[in-house]
Protein backbone atom coordinates (compact mmCIF):
# COMPACT_ATOMS: atom_id res chain seq x y z
CA UNK A 1 0.00 0.00 0.00
CA UNK A 2 1.16 3.89 -1.17
CA UNK A 3 0.26 6.84 0.96
CA UNK A 4 0.91 10.66 0.85
CA UNK A 5 2.91 12.09 3.69
CA UNK A 6 2.96 16.03 3.04
CA UNK A 7 4.40 15.78 -0.45
CA UNK A 8 6.15 12.74 -0.42
CA UNK A 9 4.86 9.30 -1.88
CA UNK A 10 5.74 6.59 0.29
CA UNK A 11 4.80 2.78 0.81
CA UNK A 12 3.08 2.14 3.80
CA UNK A 13 6.38 0.18 5.05
CA UNK A 14 8.47 3.47 5.09
CA UNK A 15 5.99 5.84 6.62
CA UNK A 16 5.72 6.71 9.96
CA UNK A 17 4.05 4.26 12.43
CA UNK A 18 1.87 7.20 13.38
CA UNK A 19 0.46 7.60 9.90
CA UNK A 20 -1.63 4.66 10.83
CA UNK A 21 -2.18 5.60 14.82
CA UNK A 22 -6.09 6.11 15.99
CA UNK A 23 -4.44 9.14 17.76
CA UNK A 24 -4.23 11.03 14.57
CA UNK A 25 -7.09 9.31 12.74
CA UNK A 26 -9.87 9.51 14.77
CA UNK A 27 -8.85 11.57 18.11
CA UNK A 28 -9.22 8.08 20.32
CA UNK A 29 -6.54 8.86 22.99
CA UNK A 30 -5.71 10.85 26.03
CA UNK A 31 -3.26 13.19 27.27
CA UNK A 32 -1.80 14.82 30.28
CA UNK A 33 -0.12 18.09 31.17
CA UNK A 34 2.52 18.41 33.47
CA UNK A 35 4.39 21.37 34.93
CA UNK A 36 7.86 20.21 36.11
CA UNK A 37 10.11 22.41 38.67
CA UNK A 38 13.36 21.69 38.87
CA UNK A 39 13.12 18.07 38.20
CA UNK A 40 10.01 17.93 40.53
CA UNK A 41 6.61 16.39 39.16
CA UNK A 42 3.87 18.25 40.11
CA UNK A 43 0.99 16.49 41.22
CA UNK A 44 2.15 13.58 39.51
CA UNK A 45 0.03 11.02 41.22
CA UNK A 46 -2.93 12.84 40.61
CA UNK A 47 -1.83 13.08 36.87
CA UNK A 48 -1.32 9.41 36.52
CA UNK A 49 -4.22 8.51 38.07
CA UNK A 50 -6.57 10.66 35.84
CA UNK A 51 -4.48 8.90 33.02
CA UNK A 52 -5.17 5.47 33.80
CA UNK A 53 -9.25 5.67 34.93
CA UNK A 54 -9.55 7.61 31.42
CA UNK A 55 -7.81 4.71 29.45
CA UNK A 56 -9.67 2.00 31.82
CA UNK A 57 -12.60 4.27 30.89
CA UNK A 58 -12.28 4.08 27.03
CA UNK A 59 -11.00 0.26 27.11
CA UNK A 60 -7.14 1.61 26.13
CA UNK A 61 -4.83 -1.29 27.09
CA UNK A 62 -2.11 0.67 30.11
CA UNK A 63 0.01 -1.71 32.48
CA UNK A 64 2.87 1.38 33.09
CA UNK A 65 2.83 2.08 36.35
CA UNK A 66 3.28 5.25 38.23
CA UNK A 67 6.93 4.23 39.19
CA UNK A 68 7.65 3.48 35.45
CA UNK A 69 6.04 6.33 33.88
CA UNK A 70 7.85 9.04 35.97
CA UNK A 71 10.91 7.40 35.72
CA UNK A 72 10.35 7.94 31.96
CA UNK A 73 9.86 11.73 32.38
CA UNK A 74 12.34 12.10 34.14
CA UNK A 75 14.88 10.51 31.96
CA UNK A 76 13.81 13.09 29.05
CA UNK A 77 13.83 16.15 31.45
CA UNK A 78 17.30 15.08 31.21
CA UNK A 79 17.82 14.09 28.12
CA UNK A 80 16.64 17.63 27.25
CA UNK A 81 18.73 19.71 29.51
CA UNK A 82 15.56 20.94 31.56
CA UNK A 83 15.65 19.25 34.95
CA UNK A 84 16.79 21.98 36.62
CA UNK A 85 14.07 24.95 35.41
CA UNK A 86 10.71 24.86 34.76
CA UNK A 87 9.21 22.62 32.19
CA UNK A 88 6.02 21.25 30.48
CA UNK A 89 5.97 18.00 29.96
CA UNK A 90 3.16 16.12 27.69
CA UNK A 91 1.98 12.74 27.91
CA UNK A 92 -0.15 11.34 25.52
CA UNK A 93 -1.89 7.82 25.09
CA UNK A 94 -3.60 6.25 22.07
CA UNK A 95 -5.25 3.21 21.22
CA UNK A 96 -2.16 2.99 18.83
CA UNK A 97 -2.72 1.34 15.06
CA UNK A 98 -5.12 -0.45 13.60
CA UNK A 99 -7.19 -1.47 10.62
CA UNK A 100 -9.08 0.89 8.63
CA UNK A 101 -12.67 1.57 10.74
CA UNK A 102 -13.25 2.49 13.79
CA UNK A 103 -14.17 -1.08 15.67
CA UNK A 104 -11.93 -1.54 18.22
CA UNK A 105 -8.92 -4.06 18.10
CA UNK A 106 -9.28 -6.91 20.20
CA UNK A 107 -5.23 -7.27 20.60
CA UNK A 108 -4.28 -3.58 21.40
CA UNK A 109 -0.33 -2.12 21.47
CA UNK A 110 -1.19 1.33 22.71
CA UNK A 111 1.15 4.53 22.07
CA UNK A 112 2.60 6.20 24.15
CA UNK A 113 4.22 9.32 23.59
CA UNK A 114 6.08 11.85 25.86
CA UNK A 115 7.20 15.34 24.61
CA UNK A 116 9.40 17.60 27.40
CA UNK A 117 9.53 21.30 26.36
CA UNK A 118 10.96 24.90 28.36
CA UNK A 119 7.96 26.99 29.84
CA UNK A 120 8.99 30.33 29.45
CA UNK A 121 5.60 31.92 30.33
CA UNK A 122 6.59 32.86 33.84
CA UNK A 123 4.68 36.63 33.67
CA UNK A 124 1.15 35.21 33.86
CA UNK A 125 -1.01 38.68 32.91
CA UNK A 126 -5.07 38.66 33.36
CA UNK A 127 -6.89 37.83 30.61
CA UNK A 128 -10.03 39.10 29.03
CA UNK A 129 -12.85 36.25 28.26
CA UNK A 130 -15.60 36.09 25.95
CA UNK A 131 -18.57 34.03 26.55
CA UNK A 132 -18.68 31.93 22.96
CA UNK A 133 -22.19 29.97 21.39
CA UNK A 134 -19.56 26.77 21.58
CA UNK A 135 -22.09 24.32 23.57
CA UNK A 136 -20.32 21.53 25.95
CA UNK A 137 -22.77 18.50 26.08
CA UNK A 138 -22.83 17.48 29.90
CA UNK A 139 -23.90 14.54 28.76
CA UNK A 140 -21.12 12.95 26.92
CA UNK A 141 -19.44 9.96 28.07
CA UNK A 142 -16.36 11.42 27.61
CA UNK A 143 -16.64 14.82 28.70
CA UNK A 144 -15.01 14.04 32.43
CA UNK A 145 -12.14 12.79 29.99
CA UNK A 146 -9.12 14.48 28.98
CA UNK A 147 -9.46 13.27 25.38
CA UNK A 148 -7.23 14.12 22.13
CA UNK A 149 -10.20 15.65 20.92
CA UNK A 150 -9.93 19.19 21.72
CA UNK A 151 -11.99 20.47 18.59
CA UNK A 152 -14.68 22.10 20.78
CA UNK A 153 -12.02 24.02 22.81
CA UNK A 154 -10.45 24.73 20.15
CA UNK A 155 -13.77 26.56 18.21
CA UNK A 156 -14.20 28.33 21.46
CA UNK A 157 -10.73 30.05 21.51
CA UNK A 158 -10.70 30.72 17.96
CA UNK A 159 -14.32 32.56 18.66
CA UNK A 160 -12.94 34.41 21.25
CA UNK A 161 -9.53 35.44 19.47
CA UNK A 162 -11.54 36.83 16.75
CA UNK A 163 -13.52 39.14 18.43
CA UNK A 164 -10.29 40.52 19.94
CA UNK A 165 -10.55 38.52 23.39
CA UNK A 166 -8.00 35.83 24.95
CA UNK A 167 -9.77 33.04 25.70
CA UNK A 168 -13.67 31.79 25.05
CA UNK A 169 -16.01 30.41 27.95
CA UNK A 170 -18.62 27.53 27.13
CA UNK A 171 -22.06 27.00 28.85
CA UNK A 172 -23.54 23.26 28.98
CA UNK A 173 -26.83 22.71 27.06
CA UNK A 174 -28.59 24.02 30.15
CA UNK A 175 -27.27 27.56 29.78
CA UNK A 176 -24.58 26.58 32.72
CA UNK A 177 -20.96 27.78 33.15
CA UNK A 178 -18.46 25.07 32.56
CA UNK A 179 -15.02 25.79 31.66
CA UNK A 180 -12.50 27.48 29.56
CA UNK A 181 -10.30 26.15 26.31
CA UNK A 182 -7.37 24.73 28.23
CA UNK A 183 -8.88 25.73 32.09
CA UNK A 184 -11.44 25.90 34.73
CA UNK A 185 -13.07 28.71 35.93
CA UNK A 186 -13.73 30.27 39.76
CA UNK A 187 -15.66 33.95 40.73
CA UNK A 188 -15.59 35.67 43.96
CA UNK A 189 -19.17 36.44 44.78
CA UNK A 190 -19.36 38.26 48.51
CA UNK A 191 -16.54 36.01 50.74
CA UNK A 192 -17.23 32.74 48.88
CA UNK A 193 -15.13 31.22 45.96
CA UNK A 194 -17.73 29.44 43.47
CA UNK A 195 -16.36 26.77 40.77
CA UNK A 196 -18.89 25.14 38.32
CA UNK A 197 -19.47 21.44 39.41
CA UNK A 198 -18.11 18.51 37.28
CA UNK A 199 -22.14 17.12 36.65
CA UNK A 200 -22.42 20.35 34.33
CA UNK A 201 -19.72 19.57 32.30
CA UNK A 202 -16.77 20.52 33.25
CA UNK A 203 -12.84 18.38 33.30
CA UNK A 204 -11.62 17.53 36.41
CA UNK A 205 -8.91 19.59 36.75
CA UNK A 206 -5.60 18.67 39.11
CA UNK A 207 -5.15 22.11 39.73
CA UNK A 208 -8.77 22.97 40.61
CA UNK A 209 -8.98 19.92 42.71
CA UNK A 210 -6.08 21.49 44.52
CA UNK A 211 -7.05 25.14 44.60
CA UNK A 212 -10.28 23.20 46.25
CA UNK A 213 -8.51 21.07 48.48
CA UNK A 214 -5.95 23.71 49.63
CA UNK A 215 -8.09 26.63 50.13
CA UNK A 216 -10.88 24.10 52.41
CA UNK A 217 -7.96 23.83 54.93
CA UNK A 218 -7.42 27.59 54.65
CA UNK A 219 -10.96 27.43 55.79
CA UNK A 220 -11.35 29.79 52.90
CA UNK A 221 -15.57 29.51 51.42
CA UNK A 222 -14.89 27.65 48.44
CA UNK A 223 -18.14 25.78 47.02
CA UNK A 224 -19.14 24.05 43.43
CA UNK A 225 -22.15 25.47 42.13
CA UNK A 226 -23.95 25.99 38.90
CA UNK A 227 -23.04 29.28 37.28
CA UNK A 228 -24.80 31.28 35.04
CA UNK A 229 -23.72 34.36 32.65
CA UNK A 230 -25.93 36.38 35.36
CA UNK A 231 -24.04 35.13 38.16
CA UNK A 232 -20.61 35.96 36.81
CA UNK A 233 -21.20 39.63 35.63
CA UNK A 234 -22.47 39.79 40.14
CA UNK A 235 -18.57 38.83 40.95
CA UNK A 236 -16.05 41.15 41.61
CA UNK A 237 -13.03 38.95 41.21
CA UNK A 238 -12.62 36.17 38.74
CA UNK A 239 -9.66 33.24 38.11
CA UNK A 240 -8.84 30.50 36.12
CA UNK A 241 -6.71 27.03 36.11
CA UNK A 242 -4.91 24.64 34.75
CA UNK A 243 -1.88 22.73 35.41
CA UNK A 244 0.82 24.55 33.55
CA UNK A 245 0.00 27.77 34.10
CA UNK A 246 -1.98 27.34 37.42
CA UNK A 247 -3.90 30.48 38.49
CA UNK A 248 -4.77 33.62 36.36
CA UNK A 249 -6.49 36.42 36.86
CA UNK A 250 -9.52 36.82 34.46
CA UNK A 251 -9.32 40.82 33.75
CA UNK A 252 -12.67 40.87 31.90
CA UNK A 253 -15.33 38.54 31.16
CA UNK A 254 -17.15 40.14 27.96
CA UNK A 255 -17.79 43.96 28.97
CA UNK A 256 -17.73 42.87 32.35
CA UNK A 257 -14.43 43.78 34.54
CA UNK A 258 -13.14 42.23 38.10
CA UNK A 259 -10.56 43.16 39.96
CA UNK A 260 -7.09 42.02 39.54
CA UNK A 261 -3.81 42.73 40.48
CA UNK A 262 -3.39 43.92 44.60
CA UNK A 263 -6.97 44.85 44.16
CA UNK A 264 -7.80 41.16 43.76
CA UNK A 265 -7.67 40.11 47.55
CA UNK A 266 -9.04 37.00 47.40
CA UNK A 267 -7.35 36.05 44.25
CA UNK A 268 -3.82 37.13 45.70
CA UNK A 269 -5.10 34.98 49.19
CA UNK A 270 -5.56 31.53 47.11
CA UNK A 271 -2.35 32.51 44.81
CA UNK A 272 -0.27 32.75 48.01
CA UNK A 273 -1.99 29.71 49.73
CA UNK A 274 -1.75 27.16 46.27
CA UNK A 275 2.07 28.26 46.53
CA UNK A 276 2.23 27.17 50.27
CA UNK A 277 0.01 24.05 49.37
CA UNK A 278 2.26 22.40 46.64
CA UNK A 279 5.78 22.92 48.48
CA UNK A 280 4.23 20.70 51.01
CA UNK A 281 2.05 18.29 48.92
CA UNK A 282 3.14 17.45 45.37
CA UNK A 283 7.08 17.22 45.65
CA UNK A 284 6.93 13.90 45.20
Amino acid sequence: MNLFLNDQLLTSLAASPLCFDRGLLLGDGLFETIRAESNTLLFFDAHYQRLKQGALALNIDFSLSSLELKNRCHQLLAANNLDTTIASLRITLTRGCSERGIDIPKQQKPTLLIHAAAYTNTIIKPKSVYITDIIRNEYSPIIHLKTTNYLELILAKKQAVDRGYDDGLMQNTKGAITELSTANIFVVIGDSIITPPLKDGVLPGITRQEIITASRQMNINIIEKALYPDDLFTASECFSSNSLIEIQSILSINEHRFATGAEATMTKRIVENYVAYKKIVSRT
